[in-house]
């Protein structure tokens, strides 16, 4: 009244919120506080809203052995905020690809999907690769006998570290 305004106050409101720079998305009220002395003040709270930030969630590259489990996979994050190393996640994304203990030497795509982060919206999953190496395999040369003077007999080979059912017909050149 009067033709007061708010830079005739002279004072400055305060503000008081239990929201920090570390606080999850969520909602946190408000409460402005003021003294002016010709006015008794009503106040109603106010809303700070926290929403989720946009990251971008790569899945990282791996290696396994022919004949093993696919390992673990795991992310790597791009837009995390307040020195996060992770997301903290409500619904853990799911890892798909086509490699399995059976999967030939090869590399096989990886990709993530379905993942809820508590404060933060996975805007792009990029995917990644498994390599599958190849497994070691000893090709032993049998031991034999013969008799001073004979020819030698026909030679024979064992194997050892065949997985998946493989056997030697799956070797694509025979050791001589």
């Amino acid at each position: 009244v009067n033709g007061e305004n708010e830079q005739s106050l002279g004072t400055t409101p305060t503000f008081e919120c239990e929201a920090t720079q570390i606080s999850k998305v969520g909602n946190y009220r408000i409460l402005a506080s003021l003294n002016a002395p010709n006015y008794e003040i009503t106040y109603k709270y106010g809303t700070l809203t926290i929403i989720k930030a946009p990251i971008t969630a790569t899945v990282l590259d791996l290696n396994k052995i022919y004949g093993n489990e696919n390992p673990d996979f795991s992310l790597s994050y791009s837009g995390l905020k307040n020195n996060e190393t992770a997301p903290e996640w409500s619904v853990a994304p799911k890892f798909t690809t086509s490699a399995t203990v059976a999967s030939d030497v090869g590399t096989y795509l990886v990709t993530a999907s379905e993942g809820i982060a508590v404060n933060y919206d996975v805007t792009k999953y990029n995917p990644g690769t498994l390599t599958v190496n190849k497994r070691d395999l000893t090709a032993k040369a049998n031991d034999f006998e013969r008799l001073y003077g004979e020819e030698n007999p026909q030679f024979g080979i064992s194997y050892i570290g065949f997985v998946n059912g493989d056997t030697e017909t799956e070797l694509v050149m025979k050791p001589v």
